[in-house]
């Protein structure tokens, strides 16, 4: 006996409301089958099947309003820490920087940007950085653009308003305005090795700032420039600059090689480990000076020799003595005496971690514990899928978080980094794990435990997979460097 169906059965939508429907109409069709059966009926049809209609049991709620204060309960603000108090703490609110000048001078902190464009000026006329000139026939005149940037102390307050006059360096032409480029900087790695000797051997860690510092640079180069606006001038005339300027290509190379100079002219030998790093011997102590562009950081035990080198550095440089390291490259520098001799030298950035939180919307998220889930494998892909932009910032965000303080999110970083250019769904997704991995550590800090009787033998530990990459089967190793028990240099690469 066969059963015909006049009707085209429509596709299931996948709840739960439509198979049991389903399920009830199949029932009555086998009831009806199994009556056919019986009576010698050779053909039935689905329209002569009475089909029940099944009734939801569900309780209906009256539609929830926006504005119901339901919708501000949710399970991924953060927890408040146990302890901490319930009242609110005398915080600064903090701007985000201006872009352009016209919003810098129209906001409500306008006086603190005229103040710091007014001190910026004055270098240049201090420093002599420009002469007027006529504008030389077929010579090529660079344009400029103003930045600015709050600067914050280690607890996040304001700590000055600092405005730059930057020079459209993109303009330039190679061999014509410039030649080489280059100019090293101190390596985070070297920067954690003399932290961890200083809290080892008690040695002062002093820190000075170098104000309008590639201003002290000289150019060998011809370069014309724009005169600002509201300077008195005749038609044709533009500034010849004498001074290196912020934007230009060699700016930076010019300024290490004045910096280089002076030093030596003081006694200091530049270091073959690293070229921003000066030494000198003074009564058979060692005197380290480490430079990362404009910030300086002074290692000696004999805090009159550091009196002694910081005037001489005065004379040379217009330079701001900032006294005990404590705040260096978005890092916090803690130390602190335990007991029986033992020293601790503490290296943080949770104000780092909180601002790329709340940069990239993830400041509420819900904390994960681990970076990355354990064998994940994302797609290679050959185009992008999202946004490239807001991919690469973050990963950018992280690259330097991993550099300075955090050796746990080596991987997943290295990892993500080989999809920088066609990013996915998938890949924004584990992003999204690290930060949210962030939210839950960002009190992570590194930590140094020294006396006088300790081993200054760095500890070393390696090691690899086997063509863990299924991609490309390549293998990925890893290796970290700890010194005093705190972590100095570490790696993760395929």
């Amino acid at each position: 006996m066969t059963i015909q169906i006049d009707e085209e059965v429509p596709e299931s939508d996948g709840s739960l409301m439509d198979i049991e429907g389903r399920n009830s109409k199949v029932e009555n069709l086998v009831v009806e089958n199994n009556n056919v059966r019986k009576s010698g009926t050779t053909e039935t049809t689905v329209e002569d099947v009475p089909i029940q209609l099944r009734r939801s049991t569900r309780v209906k709620h009256t539609p929830t309003q926006n504005d119901d204060p339901r919708y501000s309960v949710t399970s991924y603000s953060r927890q408040k820490v146990s302890g901490e108090s319930e009242e609110p703490q005398n915080t600064v609110l903090v701007m985000k920087d201006p872009v352009t000048y016209e919003e810098a001078m129209s906001r409500n902190d306008a006086v603190y940007w005229k103040k710091a464009c007014a001190e910026e000026l004055e270098a240049f006329i201090k420093q002599e950085l420009f002469s007027t000139v006529l504008k030389p026939v077929g010579c090529k005149v660079i344009g400029y653009k103003w930045v600015f940037k709050t600067k914050l102390d280690e607890d996040g307050q304001v700590e000055r308003y600092k405005a730059q006059l930057v020079a459209q360096g993109f303009s330039q032409i190679p061999g014509i305005d410039f030649n080489e480029t280059f100019a090293p900087v101190t390596h985070h790695q070297m920067l954690r090795i003399l932290l961890a000797l200083a809290n080892r051997y008690c040695w002062h860690i002093h820190q000075m700032d170098v104000k309008s510092t590639f201003l002290n640079g000289d150019l060998e180069n011809e370069i014309f420039i724009r005169i600002l606006p509201g300077v008195e001038a005749k038609e044709g005339q533009v500034w010849l600059l004498h001074k290196a300027l912020y934007g230009l290509k060699q700016a930076s190379k010019e300024w290490y090689l004045k910096l280089k100079g002076q030093l030596e002219e003081l006694g200091f030998k530049r270091s073959n480990a690293d070229h921003r790093v000066f030494t000198k011997i003074i009564d058979g102590k060692l005197f380290v000076i480490a430079v990362y562009v404009d910030d300086f950081l002074l290692f000696l035990s004999n805090i009159s020799h550091i009196r002694t080198v910081k005037e001489d550095l005065k004379r040379r440089f217009e330079m701001k003595d900032l006294g005990e390291a404590k705040w260096i490259l978005q890092m916090k520098i803690e130390r602190t005496d335990i007991n029986d001799g033992m020293r601790k030298l503490i290296i943080s950035q949770e104000q780092y971690i909180e601002t790329i939180l709340e940069r990239h919307s993830m400041a509420d998220c819900k904390p994960a514990k681990i970076p990355m889930a354990a064998n994940l494998q994302l797609p290679m892909l050959t185009e992008a899928k999202i946004d490239i932009t807001e991919y690469q910032r973050c990963i950018g965000s992280l690259i330097y978080l991993m550099i300075c303080t955090r050796p746990d999110i080596a991987y997943s970083v290295g990892v993500l980094s080989c999809h920088i250019a066609c990013p996915g769904r998938t890949h924004m997704q584990a992003v999204k794990c690290i930060f949210r991995y962030l939210c839950g550590t960002n009190h992570y800090e590194l930590e140094f435990q020294a006396n006088n009787s300790n081993d200054t033998s760095p500890i070393v530990y390696v090691d690899s997979d086997w063509g863990g990459d299924c991609m490309d089967r390549k293998s990925i190793s890893g290796f970290a460097v700890l010194l005093d028990g705190g972590a100095v240099s570490w790696g993760s690469k395929k």
